[in-house]
């Protein structure tokens, strides 16, 4: 990990980036259509168990991790590490996100889709933000790119496979739960067709504006390993 000339810039992008990312969360629980496909394993676990959101996507994506690391073998490198902080952070401000709205309820479908519509901006935000400062990311990321990593494939079409298993995971969950679709419906998949946009959207005026050099960042390749 190199923080380059402006480390104290990174480190509060990087943060930003989470901050953005846990509100798109809670805007999207909020909405009950459905949150992303990353997030909607965590999201059904809640729903089915009880614990709390930032305690499901902690157990999540420490899974994720596991998996990773099982992957890369010898190859593993210890600045892969650095995803235990990330999913700590990112799992508390989840919590706390769901704490401070607790008692927001939104129970118009027209409102719901206001809802999902926030999350996918400030959701997406927070993923632009998290490829500009190149510290760290979430534990999903980087086993897409282990796998694309090993398998040779790219890692649009790896991502896109790995979403569908998300989905598929989650949607078996919630089956086994209720005993019907909860936490997987059509806003997971409108945030599935709709991010890659409004990401690739965010880093082309990233980059136009000089954000990159603004934060000390010259390698604007979101590439991970």
């Amino acid at each position: 990990m190199d923080l380059g000339k402006h480390p104290s810039r990174r480190i509060l992008t990087f943060l930003a980036g989470l901050f953005f990312l846990s509100l798109g969360v809670m805007f999207s629980t909020k909405a009950v259509l459905g949150t992303s496909p990353i997030q909607s394993i965590p999201f059904v676990l809640n729903l089915g168990t009880g614990y709390s959101i930032g305690l499901t996507t902690m157990f999540v994506n420490t899974f994720f991790l596991v998996i990773g690391v099982a992957i890369m073998g010898r190859l593993y490198r210890l600045k892969y590490l650095t995803q235990i902080i990330t999913v700590v952070i990112f799992s508390t401000l989840c919590d706390v996100f769901a704490h401070l709205f607790s008692g927001i309820v939104i129970d118009t479908y027209v409102m719901q889709w206001l809802s999902i519509l926030l999350s996918s901006i400030t959701l997406s935000l927070g993923i632009a933000l998290e490829l500009t400062e190149n510290v760290s990311v979430m534990p999903a990321e980087y086993l897409v790119s282990f796998v694309a990593f090993r398998t040779k494939m790219e890692f649009g079409k790896v991502k896109v496979m790995f979403d569908i298993i998300n989905i598929l995971i989650a949607g078996s969950l919630s089956l086994m739960f209720f005993g019907c679709l909860q936490g997987v419906r059509e806003g997971t998949i409108f945030a599935a067709c709709t991010t890659g946009f409004i990401v690739r959207f965010y880093t082309r005026h990233l980059k136009r504006y000089g954000f990159y050099e603004f934060i000390g960042n010259t390698n604007t390749d979101s590439g991970r390993l």
